[in-house]
């Protein structure tokens, strides 16, 4: 898949999360409870970012001809965080 063809269907994505929260909790966009320290919010706000972020470097990667993959990222399915490491 090209990489316009990959940001069309992240764009996609965006829209419908953004109709997803308007219909289920519009509330969200001005109460912002994931900034209130040590609260749920926060935690799932920061476990959803972990999960877009990964997907972004799994985008990534999946752009580069494999003779660019040098190994410095594991594979992101792995729990730890041994992934990100760069030799």
């Amino acid at each position: 898949m090209e990489l316009d063809d990959k940001l069309k269907k992240v764009e996609a994505r965006i829209e419908g999360l953004q109709r997803f929260l308007m219909e289920e909790c519009p509330q969200c966009f001005t109460e912002q409870k994931h900034i209130r320290g040590r609260s749920p919010e926060r935690t799932y706000w920061h476990y959803g970012y972990l999960i877009a972020l990964r997907d972004v470097l799994r985008l990534i990667d999946n752009l580069k001809p494999r003779s660019e993959d040098n190994g410095n990222l594991c594979p992101l399915d792995m729990p730890d965080e041994s992934r990100y490491r760069v030799d």
